[in-house]
């Protein structure tokens, strides 16, 4: 009964519906399918790739269609081109990504070195973010994180969490951060 209520606390920070446009229609028609028409109760991660989309549920399955190429083909190459085999994905503007595949992370050759450097860190990477100009955000469990060319306002937002011993480090109060694609865009 506990485990049922804490199931049901973590999904009140998800919220219960989504609405969604992705300009390619095969992509729109397999990601409302999966989300059960926009219904997010059992979803714990959804990335809108360009024109496609990775999504992951609680129970495991995770479905995605039109992810960067690079990661397509070595998924397929791995035989993990399959329903349920990546835990996670994060993916940029400019073909960059990061997937969890269970047994490994992998992240693209085009990432900037210091990206590079700080999943190569220690730490275990809890959430990606790419945006803009090669920027990109990586949170870790343990609640620190690392990033460059971020928006000014989230930066001071992230320095004053850590500047601020009342309040609670970032991995422990964000359900999802995402860059746009486009200068100063971010959603928190």
């Amino acid at each position: 009964q506990a485990a049922k209520a804490e199931e049901e606390h973590q999904r009140s920070f998800r919220g219960t519906s989504c609405t969604f446009v992705i300009m390619n229609d095969s992509a729109s028609a397999e990601l409302k399918k999966r989300s059960d028409s926009g219904s997010l109760k059992t979803v714990t991660h959804l990335t809108l790739v360009g024109s496609g989309f990775f999504l992951a549920r609680e129970n495991g399955d995770s479905f995605w269609s039109c992810i960067p190429h690079a990661l397509s083909e070595r998924l397929v190459d791995d035989g993990l081109n399959v329903k349920g085999k990546v835990a996670y994905m994060a993916a940029g503007p400019n073909g960059q990504y990061f997937a969890n595949v269970g047994h490994a992370t992998w992240w693209s050759g085009n990432s900037s070195d210091s990206f590079q450097k700080a999943v190569r860190s220690s730490k275990t990477v809890e959430k990606v973010a790419f945006g803009a100009n090669w920027s990109y955000f990586v949170l870790y469990t343990d609640g620190s994180c690392a990033w460059q060319g971020i928006p000014t306002p989230l930066a001071n937002k992230i320095n004053g969490r850590f500047s601020n011993k009342r309040m609670a480090l970032p991995a422990r109060q964000v359900a999802e951060i995402s860059l746009g694609s486009a200068e100063g865009q971010f959603y928190v």
